[in-house]
């Protein structure tokens, strides 16, 4: 199991990370930046998506939900963590390994970041990786193909 590492840091010097998130729309097939939660006692949390399709804004609206105020998007969180070539990693994405000394099978096979619970951690499969040797190659939703293709 991969520990994801932070890489920002507070007042005090200490590592920390930047929290935001994206939502993939579970009707409209869109990938979207979230501008904003809101939570009240006296109503459904929400959260607010702005969708863009060619670097135009296609939707921005609120998605209301029972408990984490998305029933019609899927949240996915930054892990603070970039590519080798300085995207973003989020919750969801697909990822190659991309150091040199990588065995050649390990750098073939897509991992899939996701967040553990019970360790408070984002991992990239059962492989040790650290940031800048991991290659963003897409998502689970926008290419759910790169894991068929490669097992």
């Amino acid at each position: 199991m991969v520990v994801v590492r932070n890489s920002l840091s507070n007042r005090r010097g200490e590592r920390m990370r930047e929290i935001k998130f994206r939502a993939w729309s579970k009707y409209k097939n869109l990938m979207g930046e979230v501008t904003g939660f809101r939570f009240s006692k006296s109503q459904y949390p929400f959260v607010n998506v702005r969708f863009k399709e060619n670097g135009k804004i296609v939707d921005e609206g609120y998605h209301f939900g029972q408990e984490d105020g998305c029933d019609s998007v899927i949240l996915m969180q930054f892990t603070g963590l970039y590519d080798k070539n300085g995207k973003e990693i989020y919750e969801g994405d697909i990822v190659n390994l991309a150091h040199k000394d990588t065995h050649p099978y390990m750098r073939r096979k897509p991992l899939v970041i996701r967040w553990v619970k019970k360790s408070a951690v984002f991992v990239a499969g059962d492989t040790i990786a650290m940031e800048n040797v991991l290659e963003v190659i897409g998502n689970i939703y926008e290419n759910p193909e790169l894991l068929k293709e490669n097992g």
